[in-house]
């Protein structure tokens, strides 16, 4: 054979192998998509390589996703990054501006949660679910102390109120002591004295004079009223009070004021402060006009960044309960091998034409390799 003809047919040959060897080995990474038997002999590669390690696929991309991809710390430096804040903000108050401009009235809003409330019934089942639930949370309660129900920083907050609270004790009864009705109220206290003393309170009045004591006695307890260690033994019974209160258990409470008088109270403020019932025909934007501008500023602007703070603190246990690892891996699981095929290659198509053209490259070259041998050799 002429040497230059079986050069070329060596190449085309080794060119063909090598280019057809990397189009299937490609086409192997997802089919067949299913296992394919003869008779009862499984046939080798089959199911092709993504297939048949779908699951395990599935199971890295979940953990990959919650270790290096959806962490905590990135989703909370995400949430503190004060570009993304500035965002929330404006699209929350968008939205909550679009919110109460609308047209729905309060009963079309609370009809599709609560069809069994009317505009005649609201009250009274919002009443009754109220006692239901105060009852239900009394009864869970009662052996806790008030202490533990409240969290720690309320409760520091609460002896810091107290402690303001006392100077304004101080400053009232000082007041009163200087005001007129103060000056009668000590005069009638030290005459209405001597009058019950008999005997005693007479000699008393005959020597001193009624008004020259009152007048005394009145003027101590001014300066006595104004005094720093007035102040502190007012703070100190007052805390000490306090730290008392917060030390009772639920049920200790209820001995001094009784389950009716709290749930009739929250009822009473319920109905004040939201009365349904004269909203329930009148649309979401009539209802919000008068409030409506310190919602979308000053409560959007108070609640959005209280939520993003929150959230932040919980990342690990937000992202731990929404179990995305799981979910990651079932959606993997599920997601059709062919669809995923289409999805690669249409991504890598050229890459993967590249492969194959050098695969037959190469093919080429060991078909030149193998000729020159041959030739040389003079097999």
């Amino acid at each position: 054979m002429d040497p230059i003809l079986f050069t070329i047919m060596m190449i085309g040959i080794g060119a063909m192998i090598g280019g057809v060897t990397n189009s299937l080995a490609i086409r192997m990474l997802f089919r067949p998509y299913r296992p394919v038997y003869i008779g009862k002999f499984q046939i080798p590669f089959t199911p092709g390589l993504i297939p048949k390690r779908q699951s395990e696929l599935a199971k890295q991309l979940g953990e990959m996703v919650v270790e290096h991809l959806v962490t905590p710390s990135g989703l909370r430096n995400k949430l503190l990054n004060e570009t993304f804040r500035e965002t929330l903000l404006r699209g929350t108050r968008k939205e909550v501006n679009r919110f109460l401009d609308s047209k729905i009235t309060l009963g079309e809003l609370i009809s599709p949660m609560a069809p069994e409330l009317t505009k005649e019934n609201v009250h009274g089942e919002l009443e009754k679910q109220l006692e239901k639930t105060i009852s239900g949370w009394l009864d869970r309660r009662k052996d806790v102390k008030i202490k533990d129900i409240v969290p720690g920083e309320w409760e520091e907050r609460g002896i810091f109120l107290t402690k303001r609270a006392s100077i304004y004790v101080q400053r009232k009864i000082a007041s009163y002591l200087e005001s007129p009705d103060g000056r009668y109220r000590v005069k009638a206290l030290i005459n209405d004295y001597f009058e019950k003393h008999g005997m005693f309170g007479q000699l008393m009045s005959s020597i001193f004079s009624s008004r020259n004591i009152s007048e005394r006695l009145h003027g101590t307890m001014v300066r006595y009223a104004n005094k720093e260690e007035t102040r502190q033994w007012i703070e100190d019974v007052m805390v000490e009070e306090y730290k008392h209160l917060i030390a009772l258990k639920v049920e200790d409470i209820e001995q001094h004021i009784r389950r009716e008088e709290i749930i009739a109270s929250f009822s009473g403020a319920l109905s004040s402060l939201v009365p349904l019932d004269r909203y329930w025909d009148k649309p979401l934007s009539e209802i919000s006009a008068p409030v409506r501008e310190r919602i979308t500023e000053d409560g959007v602007a108070f609640v959005v960044p209280k939520a993003i703070d929150f959230l932040s603190v919980q990342m690990e246990s937000v992202i731990k309960h929404l179990h995305l690892e799981d979910i990651v891996k079932e959606q993997v699981e599920a997601f059709e091998v062919s669809r995923l095929e289409d999805l690669v290659l249409g991504i890598s198509r050229r890459e993967f034409k590249m492969i194959t053209y050098l695969g037959a490259m190469l093919g080429g070259f060991v078909g030149l390799l193998q000729s020159g041998i041959v030739l040389l050799l003079g097999i």
